[in-house]
C-alpha cells in the first residue's frame, strides 16, 4: 500500500511516499514554480487595453476577470494533478494525500480527474512551512497520515 503526499505551495511542491502502515514518508521530488513567488506586475508585459463605451466616446481600462496570479495559479494547480494523474497511471500509488493552504487546495483538487481525486484519502488545507527540517515536516505528516491509515487496517482486518 503506497500513499503519494503533495505538499504544495504557490512557487514550490514536495512530492513524499510512504510503503506501508507506521512507514516514514520519504522525499521522492521537490518541484518548483518561480511564477508562483511572482507578484501580478511581475507577470503582465504592459497595462490593459483600452475600450469604448457603446453610445460614448468615453475609454476605460479594460477589467482583466481573471488576475494574472489567478492564472498562473491554475496552471499551477493543473500542472501538479497532471503529475498526480500520470503516477496514477503507471500504479506508483494507491492513496493520495494532499497538503496545500485552503484556496489552493480547493483548485488543486477540482483539477484532479475523477479517478485520481477517488484516491484521495486525506487533505490538509494549511499552508505548511517547507523550510522546516524534513524531520519536522515528515513528523507533521506523519501526523496526517496515521488516523486513516488505522481505520483503513482495521476495515480490512
Amino acid at each position: 500500500m503506497v500513499t503519494w503526499i503533495l505538499v504544495a505551495q504557490r512557487g514550490l511542491a514536495r512530492l513524499y511516499t510512504s510503503r506501508g502502515p507506521g512507514a516514514r514518508p520519504q522525499l521522492v521530488e521537490t518541484i518548483e514554480h518561480a511564477e508562483g513567488r511572482a507578484k501580478d506586475r511581475e507577470l503582465v508585459s504592459d497595462r490593459g487595453g483600452r475600450v469604448f463605451k457603446m453610445r460614448s466616446a468615453a475609454r476605460s481600462a479594460a477589467e482583466r476577470k481573471v488576475t494574472p496570479h489567478d492564472h498562473v495559479t491554475e496552471q499551477w494547480a493543473t500542472e501538479l494533478a497532471t503529475l498526480c494523474e500520470h503516477g496514477w497511471g503507471r500504479d506508483d500509488f494507491d492513496f493520495l494525500i494532499l497538503v496545500a493552504e485552503p484556496r489552493f487546495l480547493g483548485r488543486l483538487k477540482s483539477a484532479l480527474g475523477a479517478k485520481v481525486a477517488g484516491r484521495v484519502v486525506a487533505t490538509l488545507g494549511k499552508d505548511l512551512p517547507l523550510d522546516l527540517s524534513e524531520a519536522e515536516l515528515k513528523a507533521q505528516l506523519g501526523s496526517l497520515i496515521e488516523p486513516w491509515r488505522k481505520a483503513l487496517l482495521k476495515s480490512a482486518g
